[in-house]
């Protein structure tokens, strides 16, 4: 595990081979996953009302997620992955 970002009723995680999983807070079961960045994902950043994800990874890409589809909306490619912090504004 890479990263971990908590929210009032989740758990997100993410791993060295791209993956971010979801876990319920109170049940302890996997919500939903996302499987799109080819390596390690270095931040995750949620919507106050975790509709919206915006993750970033060493392969050079930032992702806009629908939370509720678990789908992609948008894909950035970037350069500079020394220092990626990400933050929903």
């Amino acid at each position: 595990m890479r990263y971990i970002k908590l929210s009032s009723t989740k758990i997100y995680a993410a791993f060295e081979d791209g993956e971010i999983v979801v876990w319920d807070k109170h049940t302890r079961e996997i919500v939903s996953s996302f499987d799109l960045h080819k390596s390690t994902v270095a931040s995750i950043a949620l919507s106050e009302d975790e509709v919206r994800m915006v993750s970033g990874g060493f392969d050079g890409h930032i992702i806009i997620w629908d939370t509720l589809s678990e789908e992609h909306q948008v894909m950035y490619k970037y350069c500079n992955v020394v220092n990626l912090h990400i933050t929903m504004l």
